[in-house]
């Protein structure tokens, strides 16, 4: 997907990007990728215990569903400068997942952007702020 960065203003959304709910297999994958094995993230029974209605999703997974989504909104030429969430709602394996972000300010080579994920009913589980930067000249930097 590329955006055509000449068109946007402060205020608009770049086009979401949709990822497919998270498997219980997905979560078992993470876990050991990661190394975080927390049981909440892997046993409903365990997850119950901590007053949780079933397993959960690790943070850091929501966020890199988000960074991904980031290196795609900035294209060829452009990076992440800056990123930063905070997880304020938990999300469940099989709720669909939507990477979003509105532009906040744009100057020259340099976009500043407020991002979350929707798990499906329009809160913003993961939540934060990030950075994009493109190198002079680029397609990405082209001003209206």
């Amino acid at each position: 997907m590329s955006v055509d960065w000449s068109g946007l203003r402060p205020g608009d959304e770049l086009p979401p990007m949709f990822y497919g709910p998270v498997s219980r297999e997905q979560l078992a994958a993470y876990a050991e990728a990661s190394g975080d094995r927390n049981p909440i993230h892997l046993d409903d029974r365990v997850a119950r215990a901590f007053g949780l209605e079933g397993v959960i999703i690790h943070g850091m997974l929501g966020m890199g569903i988000l960074g991904a989504a980031l290196g795609r909104w900035a294209g060829a030429g452009g990076w992440v400068r800056s990123f930063e969430v905070r997880f304020a709602r938990m999300i469940r394996p099989g709720e669909p997942l939507t990477a979003r972000a509105r532009l906040l300010r744009r100057e020259g080579g340099r976009a500043e952007l407020e991002v979350w994920i929707d798990p499906g009913d329009g809160s913003r589980a993961t939540r934060g702020r990030a950075v994009l930067e493109w190198e002079p000249g680029t397609a990405s930097t082209t001003t209206p």
